[in-house]
């Protein structure tokens, strides 16, 4: 009974919880592999990013199927012009292997139709366009020469929560046997993103559309956990 009583205790979720790790869990652009830099030409095409912002919520470890922890502190903004502000600390059971992790890029419907809010959802943030389009998921400002638009410009403000043009993305990448020691650094491949994006077609995007859900799946195809 007293072994029972002591098995019990170690895996009750009480015990669980209280052993935990800090895993500092940061986002990345880079192009050609290597870190970017805002306001820096990069490529032949003088790729040149000018602003990059987006919304991150609903953090989740899975071991396979199975969810082992999921985060339920609300909406992160990202915002790439500081550097305090591209992750962030958490802390989760260390006791697990993780297979991979979830995350949601942009701001669900529920929170859309409740208006503009406070904190990282601030509409001063300039990451809201109107209680009838909601919150801008992900704004990306720049300039590449290859763009045909007065002063080489693109504009991708990218969002919509209303059908058919709901934009939110649930995005899952691999973290095989995540050590708890181990931060998570996730890549956005700029290089990649802009290999699928034409933009002698496509430079603008500034209200929900269907090219705008159409960047956002190419947006999270191309996210990946940074090699060490």
């Amino acid at each position: 009974m007293k072994l029972f009583f002591t098995l019990l205790t170690l895996f009750s979720p009480h015990f669980l919880i209280a052993q935990t790790s800090s895993f500092f869990i940061s986002f990345t652009p880079t192009y050609n592999g290597v870190p970017m830099e805002l306001e820096k030409a990069y490529g032949s095409d003088s790729l040149k990013i000018e602003t990059l912002k987006f919304y991150i919520s609903d953090i989740s470890f899975f071991n396979q199927e199975q969810q082992w922890f999921k985060f339920q502190d609300g909406y992160q903004l990202l915002d790439f012009s500081n550097e305090l502000k591209t992750g962030k600390s958490y802390g989760a059971p260390s006791y697990f292997s993780y297979s991979h992790i979830e995350f949601d890029l942009g701001v669900d419907s529920l929170t859309n139709v409740s208006g503009a809010m406070e904190g990282p959802l601030d509409p001063m943030n300039g990451m809201y366009w109107t209680w009838q389009s909601g919150y801008i998921n992900f704004k990306l400002e720049g300039t590449a020469a290859n763009c045909p638009t007065r002063k080489n410009e693109f504009t991708f403000h990218l969002g919509g929560y209303q059908a058919p043009y709901a934009g939110k993305q649930r995005i899952s990448l691999p973290i095989e046997n995540l050590p708890s020691t181990r931060d998570i650094e996730i890549e956005i491949p700029i290089d990649e993103l802009f290999q699928k994006i034409n933009l002698n077609d496509n430079n603008e995007i500034m209200s929900p559309c269907a090219t705008s859900v159409e960047m956002a799946k190419i947006l999270a195809s191309v996210l990946k956990i940074k090699n060490n």
